[in-house]
């Protein structure tokens, strides 16, 4: 093989590789965008199919790039995409109850991911147990500062 054909083969693989993660990430990103609107109004914080979608996306992608995908479509939806639970987004998501949770979907994304690894079915179902346990913890930490207390904890 010549110095040109090992050089042109890098080059169309790194191109190859380019495009697999472009298109794994706008899938993600039209993933998390259509579970943010399957919501069901409860309280002040609907329930989605994000939590679902935001794990997924660590999982499959990886910790370092499902973070950065989920980082990417949570900053686009900060700048007024209408991409979040109920139409949601810009200032009214960044202030509401749900602003906790939606600054800690790349950690989380990034902390099921890094469970799963590269392993097989029972470390990605203990990624998805680990992604929910977060998502409770900064759920009720969020929600409990901005309702007040007690009464934000349910209790």
């Amino acid at each position: 093989m010549s110095v040109v054909s090992a050089h042109t083969h890098r080059l169309l693989t790194d191109k190859a590789q380019f495009f697999e993660k472009s298109l794994a990430a706008l899938i993600a990103f039209a993933v998390l965008t259509a579970s943010s609107h399957v919501a069901v109004p409860v309280g002040p914080v609907p329930m989605t199919m994000q939590t679902l979608a935001v794990t997924l996306t660590g999982v499959f992608l990886g910790p370092r790039f499902g973070a950065a995908v989920v980082a990417f479509w949570v900053a686009a939806g900060f700048s007024g995409l209408p991409i979040f639970a109920m139409g949601n987004g810009g200032i009214a998501a960044l202030t509401g109850p749900t602003a906790g949770v939606l600054f800690f979907f790349s950690v989380v994304a990034a902390m099921a991911g890094g469970v799963a690894g590269e392993g097989g079915i029972l470390r990605t179902f203990s990624a998805m147990l680990v992604a929910g346990f977060g998502w409770l913890v900064i759920g009720w930490a969020r929600v409990s500062v901005g309702v007040g207390g007690a009464r934000g904890a349910g209790l």
